[in-house]
């Protein structure tokens, strides 16, 4: 087709000439250029409609976007399915990128009071030499116990264990005394 639009174009040829060459019809040709044409108009309606929409939301991805514009779809009597949608916006570049999950694991940011390093200077020669001990409560979040959080109540009991023992996590070397 994009040839016979060359020709076309460039006058070299005819348009029936060209299609003959190709082995298509001169109907084809243009039935195929008027399926573009609304294409390209039914996307631009739809580019239009989704820079509307993320305005309020910008992150929203393109099955929200679907449920969200259905109604002003039908308003506008465009027929977009999910697959033409992501192909629409793919072609725009609109499609909204993963962002990278990441995991907050240490909070040294705390009024908790911190312990020293102790093993900073030890030059560890032989296994078992040095034990370090800590305590860690993984962050559960929509597991509940009691009715609240289960990061909550573990943080809440390893704090009661501690006040009622007086314990302290120790770093402990071989060549030092517990104490």
């Amino acid at each position: 087709m994009k040839t016979v639009n060359k020709a076309k174009e460039t006058g070299k040829a005819s348009v029936s000439d060209v299609c003959s060459s190709f082995g298509i019809k001169r109907d084809a040709y243009y039935k195929h250029q008027k399926r573009q044409t609304k294409r390209e108009s039914v996307a631009a309606q739809v580019v239009d409609l989704v820079k509307e929409e993320r305005r309020d939301q910008p992150r929203v991805g393109t099955r929200k976007l679907l449920k969200a514009l259905k109604h002003c779809f039908e308003i506008e009597n465009i027929k977009v399915g999910r697959d033409c949608l992501f192909d629409i916006l793919r072609l725009h570049n609109m499609l909204i990128t993963k962002r990278k999950a990441s995991c907050k694991t240490t909070n040294s940011y705390h009024h908790f009071h911190k312990y020293n390093n102790l093993v900073k200077d030890v030059k560890v020669t032989r296994p078992n030499q040095v034990w370090v001990s800590d305590i860690s409560v993984p962050q559960l979040s929509g597991v509940r116990d009691e009715g609240r959080p289960l990061a909550t109540s573990l943080q809440e009991r390893v704090a009661n264990h501690r006040k009622r023992r007086k314990s302290k996590a120790y770093v402990v070397s071989v060549t030092e005394k517990v104490p």
